[in-house]
C-alpha cells in the first residue's frame, strides 16, 4: 500500500465515511449495546490491519499506534516484530460491495443537496434536515432493505423513500436518472443529546429534553451501572 493510498483511505473512507456515520452510535448508544460494540469491533478489525500495512512506510507512527493499541499476551512489543495479518475470506462480498456503491453513490447525490440547502439558509447542520428520496423501481428496491440506516447514512434526522412519480417536489440527479431528492427543514423537536430532530422528544415527563432513543440508551447504561 502506497502512502497516498494510505492517506486516502484514511480521510475519504474512515474519516469523511464510516466514522462520521459511526459517532452518532459510539456517542450515544448504551456502552454495551450491540450496535455500540458492533463498530467497536469493526474499528478493531481495521486498526489491527491499518497498524501492519503502515508499518513499512511510516515505521516511526507505526509503532507508537502500537504502544495505544489494547494489551494481548500474543501481541509483539513492537508492530515491526510482528506479520501481516492474511487476508480473511469470509470479508470478502462482491454482491454486497455491489450494493454498497450504489449507496455510496445516493449519499454523495444526497451530500450535494444539503450543501445547497445550508448555503440557501434552509438549514444549518445536515441533523436539521428531512430528506425524502423519490426513486425509480430498481433503486427503490435497492435503497428499502437499508430504510432503517438511511437517516444514520445521510446524517440527518430523516430519511424517507418514495416512488419517483409520488415525489412532486425536489431536485432531479445527473447521477441517476429518474432519482429526485427534497430536502426540507425536521418539523422536529431536537434532541439535546443526539441533537437529532425526533418526534418522541418530550414524550417523557422526566426526561423532556430528549428522545425514546436516547432515554433508552441511558436507562440500559444505567441499569448495567447498578
Amino acid at each position: 500500500m502506497r502512502s497516498h493510498s494510505l492517506h486516502n483511505f484514511c480521510v475519504l473512507d474512515l474519516s469523511s465515511f464510516y466514522l462520521d456515520i459511526i459517532k452518532d452510535r459510539i456517542y450515544t448508544s448504551a456502552a454495551d449495546s450491540r450496535e455500540r460494540r458492533s463498530a467497536q469491533t469493526a474499528m478493531n478489525e481495521i486498526l489491527e490491519t491499518l497498524a501492519r500495512l503502515m508499518a513499512p512506510i511510516l515505521s516511526f507512527t507505526a509503532d507508537e499506534l502500537w504502544s495505544y493499541m489494547p494489551e494481548d499476551p500474543k501481541r509483539p512489543a513492537s508492530v515491526h516484530a510482528d506479520v501481516f495479518i492474511p487476508v480473511k475470506e469470509e470479508f470478502i462480498d462482491p454482491e454486497l460491495a455491489s450494493r454498497w456503491e450504489t449507496i455510496l453513490s445516493v449519499r454523495k447525490e444526497v451530500s450535494r443537496a444539503l450543501e445547497i440547502a445550508r448555503k440557501e439558509k434552509r438549514i444549518g447542520h445536515s441533523l436539521d434536515a428531512a430528506v425524502t428520496l423519490g426513486c425509480p423501481p430498481e433503486l427503490l428496491d435497492q435503497l428499502k432493505v437499508y430504510q432503517e440506516a438511511l437517516r444514520s447514512i445521510f446524517i440527518v434526522s430523516s430519511a424517507e423513500l418514495k416512488p419517483a412519480d409520488q415525489l412532486q417536489s425536489g431536485a432531479e440527479t445527473e447521477a441517476f436518472p429518474g432519482l429526485k431528492i427534497f430536502i426540507e427543514p425536521s418539523g422536529d423537536p431536537k434532541c439535546e443529546r443526539c441533537w437529532v430532530h425526533d418526534s418522541t422528544v418530550g414524550s417523557n415527563l422526566d426526561h423532556p429534553a430528549i428522545c425514546l432513543r436516547c432515554l433508552k440508551a441511558l436507562e440500559e447504561q444505567d441499569g448495567k451501572g447498578r
